[in-house]
């Protein structure tokens, strides 16, 4: 079995590029031999390759673009048994170079809304794409659901985004060190709901002045909202204790989870788009963290609620956010407790496990197309 892979950048700050890395590497690790093809972007990571770094930024904007880069992917991609793209965007490409061959796409999540995410026609060829797919592999339940809604009809599969536990084991949880500490990793947009957090956090700091938030995530997404959340901060004198670290290096990140009390992420539907589903909750219940999220989103899928963190509706985050952030760090027999659940939970879904799902699906189509 040899599968071609259209990726996105493969680039940690996003997550759809840290899903591509981890799929590339372990199938290659059970030796399945995989053809990359990704966008212009992507980083010179040695471990990956060989990588053809050819196609063009940008979704739909581009489609001329990726019309034009067709033949040269069809070409590389000649002897794939398998055709699949782990981004929405290049759907259209995938099926066009397909062929006969199985198509699969992973949706992620907002770009599901395809009459919403691309203008006519673009949008009317993606619902073709989307339905070329034999297999469109969702990343949570969530996102599955709205999939078919939008698109009745549509083949899907539910393979939750993995996790390398790896990167925890050494972690070393810090107990009773510094002040009650929230973190926050998720890149500053408007769907991560961070504006609602630090509203959040002014309420927290009523009954515990010495709380502190910190917020780890690229700024390229969302200036405009970056700035109104940096207003935000100033408008509610938060300076001291609420602090925006930008993307940070893995070493940093480590710490910052080893240095937190809980984990908080209020996820907010803008428009048609929503959390798929949150790979960083299940980051920090691999770093023994509680989580908050959301409902309405995929974080119901990624958290499980009571017992690896707390869920809140978003339609009352501005009163029920502060009250799940006091509830945790008040108790700490219940941030253990949680800790110690979303540890299970995200050792259940490394990307090990993930991997073999998604080979026992290629297969099985594989056996069907025979």
């Amino acid at each position: 079995m040899r599968i071609g892979l259209l990726t996105p950048s493969l680039s940690l700050e996003h997550g759809t590029g840290h899903y591509s890395i981890e799929l590339i590497s372990h199938l290659r690790r059970v030796g399945i031999q995989v053809d990359v093809i990704s966008s212009k972007d992507t980083p010179i990571i040695k471990e990956l390759q060989p990588i053809h770094n050819i196609l063009p930024l940008g979704d739909g904007a581009n489609f001329v673009r990726l019309c034009a880069v067709a033949p040269r992917v069809s070409w590389i991609l000649r002897n794939c048994d398998i055709i699949h793209s782990t981004v929405e965007r290049y759907a259209i490409l995938s099926a066009c170079i397909a062929h006969r061959r199985p198509m699969f796409l992973t949706a992620h999540g907002s770009f599901v809304h395809v009459d919403d995410a691309w203008r006519w026609p673009l949008s009317k060829m993606y619902r073709w794409a989307f339905s070329k797919s034999v297999r469109v592999m969702c990343v949570s339940q969530f996102t599955a659901l709205r999939a078919k809604t939008v698109m009745p009809g549509l083949r899907t599969e539910v393979i939750y985004s993995g996790i390398s536990i790896e990167r925890f084991n050494r972690l070393v949880r810090q107990q009773c060190k510094g002040p009650p500490t929230i973190l926050c990793v998720a890149a500053i947009k408007r769907r991560q709901g961070i504006i609602h957090l630090v509203r959040a956090v002014a309420k927290v700091r009523e009954y515990l002045p010495s709380v502190r938030c910190i917020v780890i995530g690229t700024y390229q997404y969302g200036p405009d909202y970056l700035a109104d959340v940096r207003s935000e901060i100033a408008q509610l004198q938060l300076q001291d204790c609420v602090q925006l670290l930008g993307h940070v290096d893995e070493p940093i990140l480590l710490q910052w989870y080893a240095n937190a009390d809980i984990f908080d992420l209020p996820a907010i539907n803008d428009k048609w788009r929503f959390e798929g589903y949150g790979l960083a909750y299940l980051e920090a219940g691999a770093a023994g963290l509680p989580v908050i999220g959301t409902k309405d989103c995929g974080a119901e899928n990624a958290i499980d609620h009571g017992i690896t963190g707390l869920l809140v509706f978003q339609e009352t985050l501005k009163d029920d956010l502060p009250k799940a952030i006091l509830q945790l760090l008040l108790d700490s027999d219940a941030r253990i407790c949680m800790g110690q659940a979303g540890r299970k939970k995200a050792e259940s879904q490394s990307w090990e496990r993930c991997t073999t799902a998604m080979i026992d699906v290629y297969r099985s189509v594989i056996t069907d197309h025979q």
